[in-house]
């Protein structure tokens, strides 16, 4: 039985099957794209949250629906406005509004989460950092990796 078909996401999140093939469809139709995360701003301001001097908080379009075993309220991303792959080629400028920002969201509630350039689970090359708003209860979740 080849599990990777019928879980496409494992670990800490999870999208719908729905979600999660709209997210590979958006992910195939952009390859040509140099990176989706530098024309954000063009392509998709209505995900625009926030705007400051060296970065931007969008809304996640193919946001989790569970994180950590509970509900996803919101789902947010900072982005540098230029092109960054890690958190080493930020300059002193970007890294201090980049920590400034993130403090901020972690005041709020939400919890942060950035996947290293070499986690395989990392899609967009673009340095991204999830802020992720969960309800105040685990889930109780039951999948079957095959039909009972």
């Amino acid at each position: 039985m080849n599990i990777g078909k019928q879980f496409q996401q494992s670990g800490p999140a999870t999208r719908s099957r729905a979600m999660q093939r709209k997210y590979n469809e958006y992910l195939n139709a952009t390859k040509e794209v140099a990176c989706v995360f530098c024309v954000i701003r063009d392509e998709q301001p209505e995900t625009i949250i926030e705007e400051n001097g060296h970065t931007l908080v969008v809304e996640n379009r193919f946001g989790y629906m569970l994180w950590d075993g509970c509900e996803v309220i919101e789902h947010l991303m900072i982005i540098p406005k230029a092109h960054r792959d890690v958190l080493d080629s930020f300059t002193e400028d970007e890294m201090g509004e980049w920590l400034a920002v993130c403090r901020r969201y972690e005041k709020k509630g939400y919890s942060l989460y950035t996947r290293s350039q070499d986690n395989v689970t990392r899609s967009i090359m673009h340095h991204h950092t999830h802020f992720i708003r969960l309800g105040k209860r685990r889930k109780k979740c039951l999948f079957y990796v095959r039909k009972p």
